[in-house]
């Protein structure tokens, strides 16, 4: 769990989204949050983006730079797994590597914050924010 992270908090029976804060260390509230799984929704919130043309996978795709993407597919299915690709400079349709970074065979299902995590670790954010994700997105 890290600042940032977003996690569902119970609070009088109901379910809350919720960004996690500096103060929620202090004063134990981590302890009553629960993760939140992974769906196209969610990634698309995070920055990821549909490819305009129909894949095997239902990919979704965020660009971090250098020639890298992070890819998502088959979210929230027993199939689903996240890569890490170096697209090719000159063919942006060709991927020259790329790296299984988790798979539901091995890793289970992926949730909400550890997505948010991968982006943090490959594409640190520029400002004091612990999160790629703009509040905006969520109003």
């Amino acid at each position: 769990m890290r600042i940032g992270n977003f996690y569902h908090w119970e609070a009088e029976g109901k379910k809350y989204e919720y960004q996690v804060e500096a103060k929620d260390f202090a004063n134990d509230n981590h302890k009553n949050f629960e993760p939140i799984a992974l769906t196209d929704d969610w990634a698309l919130k995070l920055g990821f983006e549909k490819l305009p043309h129909q894949t095997i996978t239902n990919s979704l795709i965020k660009k971090i730079g250098r020639n890298r993407i992070i890819s998502i597919g088959n979210v929230g299915t027993p199939n689903e797994m996240i890569w890490l690709c170096e697209v090719n400079a000159t063919d942006d349709k060709t991927i020259d590597d790329l790296v299984c970074i988790r798979n539901f065979d091995y890793d289970g299902y992926t949730m909400v914050h550890t997505l948010q995590n991968i982006c943090d670790a490959l594409n640190p954010p520029q400002s004091n924010n612990n999160s790629n994700i703009q509040n905006k997105n969520y109003e």
